[in-house]
């Protein structure tokens, strides 16, 4: 994060930045400026104290901290609050909802710099959480689900009544544990804010960069990052040495190889457990922390132990490929990944979920690697050999998705 101090507004589908003084006069909820007031995880702190003569509340994360309020939030739409980090840069997950532990609505907000901000979250940039996603059976149309709102059918104003800080997420990229960040708040309210106090608007893209004009780069000997975002198949689960053997550092080494480029570097940006929802909160996060000319995404394993819908999935995928292309004036190329069978039950649980992959990249026109078809071709012992337990390739399943990924870059050499 490059920016410090001033107000974060959320707008679009990425939110802005904007160098305001902070507001001054806001109201410290009442039920929210005990500290004994905030449930939740034991390993997420919460504490009372004192600045400049004023009550503030301090956090450290990671973990899960709600407080249930009184107020009516019938004629608001944001969540409005002043933060001020203690140690290192942070993004901030925020819930709304209607009950503790109930994941309703989630956002993410960058935290940076030195003083204190204040933080202006819009309603409509909350997106649906576990609990409203995979709830089964939905009365709602699936596309009604995954762009729901605050406010509507999922989450009516009368009900709102929960602010949680973090979540339950203690793993971040390559299933690295989230070190423990702490910040100090005040003045949390529920807010009716106007267009004075949001962005002039959001900055539409130029345009998506594509494969072959990644592929010309490598060729020229140029700079070339790509991001591979995923669950724990993409992060390495359950092989050995993930940072030499998962498949993004094995796609590295083939394409400086095929290309005579030591300037290519691919990163791993999975995170074991993630579901195509979490891909979308995460989306900002990742786009602006980790700017890339190429992103690969794999993800549906996870969403089918929780027997998702398949319209769901493909609903929230189509979500995020917006949310690619939206990441910046010249958005980074996009390569679709099918999700990899598993071991006995689980071998054909993810043929829907490869197959709307695969009709997304017609409808979108992006290049699909179908790691699913790939592995599926193989008689069955052999799959089998390429596996470490029912859900995560070994080292040699890993070598397979790389090869798949590796050839689609040199074919459009």
């Amino acid at each position: 994060m490059k920016w410090s101090g001033g107000i974060w507004v959320g707008i679009g589908v990425f939110g802005l930045l904007l160098q305001l003084p902070l507001a001054a006069g806001s109201v410290f909820e009442e039920q929210m400026a005990d500290s004994a007031a905030w449930g939740g995880d034991e390993n997420a702190l919460v504490a009372n104290e004192t600045l400049d003569g004023r009550p503030v509340l301090k956090f450290t994360l990671p973990g899960r901290r709600h407080c249930q309020f009184n107020g009516n939030a019938v004629g608001k739409n944001a969540l409005k609050l002043e933060i001020q980090r203690l140690d290192t840069d942070f993004w901030l997950t925020i819930r709304l909802g209607s009950r503790p532990y109930y994941d309703c609505f989630s956002a993410m907000v960058p935290i940076a710099g030195e003083g204190w901000q204040t933080v202006i979250v819009p309603f409509e940039q909350f997106l649906p959480g576990f609990d409203v996603v995979y709830s089964s059976p939905s009365p709602l149309a699936p596309e009604a689900v995954i762009r729901g709102k605050i406010g509507g059918a999922i989450l009516p104003l009368e009900e709102l009544n929960t602010v949680t800080f973090g979540s339950y997420w203690q793993i971040s990229h390559r299933n690295e544990p989230i070190a423990p960040y702490s910040f100090l708040v005040r003045n949390i309210e529920l807010a009716a804010i106007g267009e004075g106090e949001r962005p002039a608007g959001a900055v539409e893209p130029e345009r998506s960069r594509t494969l072959d004009e990644v592929v010309k780069k490598m060729v020229a000997g140029e700079a070339v990052t790509i991001d591979c975002i995923g669950d724990s198949i993409t992060a390495g689960t359950s092989v050995e040495q993930p940072e030499r053997n998962a498949y993004p550092s094995l796609l590295q080494a083939q394409l400086r190889q095929a290309f005579g480029n030591e300037h290519i570097v691919v990163r791993n940006l999975g995170v074991g457990g993630a579901f195509s929802f979490e891909l979308r909160l995460w989306a900002q996060r990742d786009l602006t922390e980790f700017p890339a000319d190429l992103v690969t995404v794999m993800v549906g394993f996870n969403d089918r132990i929780y027997n998702v819908d398949r319209e769901i999935y493909r609903q929230a995928m189509l979500d995020y490929v917006d949310r690619v292309r939206h990441s910046a004036a010249v958005a980074p190329a996009l390569v679709l990944l099918t999700p990899s069978p598993g071991l006995g039950d689980r071998y054909h649980t993810q043929d829907e979920l490869a197959e709307a992959i695969r009709t997304i990249g017609v409808e979108k026109q992006l290049p699909v690697v179908d790691v699913s078809a790939a592995f599926q071709a193989l008689p069955m012992e052999e799959f089998e050999s390429l596996m470490a337990d029912f859900a995560h390739p070994n080292k040699r399943g890993q070598a397979l998705i790389a090869d798949r990924l590796a050839a689609l870059f040199r074919q459009a050499r």
